[in-house]
């Protein structure tokens, strides 16, 4: 089949790129970095059990169907290289050369490129237990603060926050909020425009952390107290947090 495969490809002197996105190790949103398109191809060869393919100097490295110990070697090689999944001989022509969605990318020089520079950019916080809450240490967009010392809260703060760029080691976190870099785009603005584009757009979710018995707060423990006008939400931390909310009807915790 990869004979036929080349012979198709350089026939037709083109092949179909899958869309190219830049995913993190967090909950962050994969960025598109390009969409689903197609390129010119100069050569075509098999070399053992993947086809390389020659495209304006740059080299693709392509598998057919690969097996898992072709994805590894893919994986940890040295030039972009993707997965073609194909039923059958006669699906060859119409998936390489103009289909897109039996393709997936298992790496890409590009994209590697990207995530190394969001990787550079980004500070090292401290994660810490504190009770039953991980917390982040010095939140560059201060999500939350306690005792004038600002922090996030790791599992509903950092996870999906749009600068957690790798919190995938335990301890750490790798945060690009100090320089307000999200997208690919951030990088061609200043730290002033990022800062205005970005500054008070985080706001942490304070209706989900009080059903959850968290202060949006401090991240302190919430506790059912008594007052004057009835039973109601307050900080386990108090005096040092303020923070209460009131019980509204169908005894959902609301009013704060």
């Amino acid at each position: 089949m990869l004979q036929q495969a080349a012979a198709i490809i350089s026939a037709a002197g083109t092949f179909v790129l899958p869309e190219l996105v830049l995913s993190f190790y967090s909950d962050k949103e994969p960025l598109l970095l390009s969409e689903a398109k197609r390129i010119a191809v100069d050569s075509v060869f098999v070399d053992g059990n993947v086809l390389r393919l020659f495209c304006s100097g740059k080299e693709l490295a392509v598998a057919i169907n690969p097996d898992e110990e072709t994805v590894e070697q893919l994986i940890s090689g040295s030039v972009s290289a993707l997965a073609v999944t194909i039923d059958s001989e006669e699906e060859l022509t119409e998936q390489l050369v103009e289909e897109y969605v039996n393709k997936e990318w298992l790496y890409n020089l590009y994209s590697h490129k990207v995530f190394g520079w969001f990787l550079k950019a980004a500070d090292k916080l401290v994660v810490r237990e504190q009770g039953q809450h991980l917390r982040t240490v010095g939140c560059p967009v201060q999500m939350r603060v306690y005792q004038g010392k600002p922090y996030a809260d790791f599992q509903h703060d950092c996870l999906s926050c749009m600068f957690c760029v790798d919190a995938s080691e335990d301890g750490v976190v790798y945060c690009t909020g100090g320089s307000r870099l999200a997208t690919v785009e951030d990088f061609k603005r200043t730290i002033e425009e990022r800062k205005s584009l970005y500054d008070g757009f985080l706001k942490p979710d304070k209706t989900g952390m009080v059903a959850r018995g968290i202060c949006p707060q401090c991240g302190g423990a919430l506790e059912v107290k008594t007052g004057e006008n009835g039973k109601f939400l307050g900080c386990s931390h108090y005096p040092l947090c303020h923070f209460t909310a009131e019980k509204k009807q169908g005894g959902v915790w609301f009013n704060f």
